[in-house]
Formats: structure tokens, C-alpha cells, sequence
């Protein structure tokens, strides 16, 4: 009779847990929709009131699909692309630059080579 009882008290006990667990995730994610309902809400009505963000083209003149909610995300978006290019852009123009300062050196070096082998001559 022991192990009976010791295996329906451990049935009950693991089933009370699960049970709790369960029942706590549900009502932490019906509480996370709710809170994210609300934001989506208040995100809606201040962007209706502002009149630069809830017109239906960007500052290039893209018309956008998928209504005013697009277009954050899309200009959020267009921003980061425009920082990563701005650092790519940079990048790339100190290279060069240092591609060109390195080529003048190394041309007056040749340059000067030449010149003391023709004078030799």
C-alpha cells in the first residue's frame, strides 16, 4: 500500500504543478495581449493626430502599401539603412584616401628614381 499512495500523491502533486503553471502562463499572456492591445491603440490615435506621419507618402515620395502602421516601421527602417550606409561610405573614403596619399608618395618615390637614373646616364 505504500508505493500506492506515494505514487498518487506524486501523480497529485505533479499535476497541481502543471496545472498552476499552465493556468499562470494563460494569464500572464492574456495581461501581455491586453498591455500591447492598449499600446497599439494609443500608437494609433497619436499618429491619426499627427498630420507629417499620417500622410500616405514618405519624405521620397514612395507611395507605401499596408497603411499608416507600414510606415513607422518603414521609416525606422530607412533610417538604420541610412546610418549603416553613412558608416560604409565613411569607411570606404578613408581607404581611398589613404590608397591616394600612399599612390602620391610612392609615385614622387619612382618619380625621383627615374630621374636620378637618367641624370647617371
Amino acid at each position: 500500500m505504500p508505493f500506492l499512495s506515494g505514487f498518487i500523491s506524486g501523480v497529485t502533486l505533479t499535476s497541481t504543478i502543471l496545472y498552476l503553471s499552465l493556468s499562470t502562463h494563460r494569464h500572464n499572456r492574456a495581461r501581455q495581449s491586453l498591455a500591447l492591445k492598449r499600446q497599439k491603440a494609443t500608437l494609433m490615435s497619436l499618429l491619426e493626430h499627427d498630420p507629417d506621419l499620417s500622410s500616405s507618402q514618405t519624405q521620397h515620395g514612395e507611395a507605401l502599401a499596408g497603411g499608416p502602421e507600414m510606415m513607422v516601421m518603414r521609416v525606422q527602417r530607412r533610417s538604420l539603412v541610412e546610418t549603416v550606409k553613412d558608416r560604409w561610405n565613411a569607411d570606404v573614403e578613408g581607404v581611398v584616401r589613404s590608397m591616394v596619399e600612399g599612390w602620391d608618395a610612392g609615385r614622387e618615390r619612382v618619380g625621383g628614381g627615374l630621374v636620378g637614373l637618367l641624370r647617371r646616364e
